[in-house]
């Protein structure tokens, strides 16, 4: 059951970075609302990455660095978001 909570927590913080990105690639004018909630919970969701990566690859070492288990795929939608956050900042998005 952990492992299905990491698994889906990791695929909640890449969509929710996703749609910051998106939102600032289109230049999306939000509500005060929606903005307030964004500004509030970016940076819980930055700590989530890196406490669910660290849990990840914990977990995964305890699969004996199999590529099936859901360990893995946890560490690698996390590592995609880190890498997605990079580029984003590094392009200016």
């Amino acid at each position: 059951m952990k492992k299905n909570i990491n698994l889906f927590l990791s695929f909640l913080t890449f969509i929710y970075f996703a749609t910051l990105i998106y939102i600032s690639i289109k230049s999306i004018a939000l509500s005060n609302f929606a903005e307030a909630f964004f500004e509030f919970s970016t940076i819980p969701f930055i700590v989530l990455v890196f406490v669910l990566t660290i849990f990840g690859i914990k977990s995964w070492k305890l699969d004996n660095w199999s590529f099936s288990s859901s360990s893995f795929i946890t560490v690698a939608i996390l590592l995609f978001t880190i890498f997605f956050l990079i580029a984003a900042t590094v392009f200016n998005l």
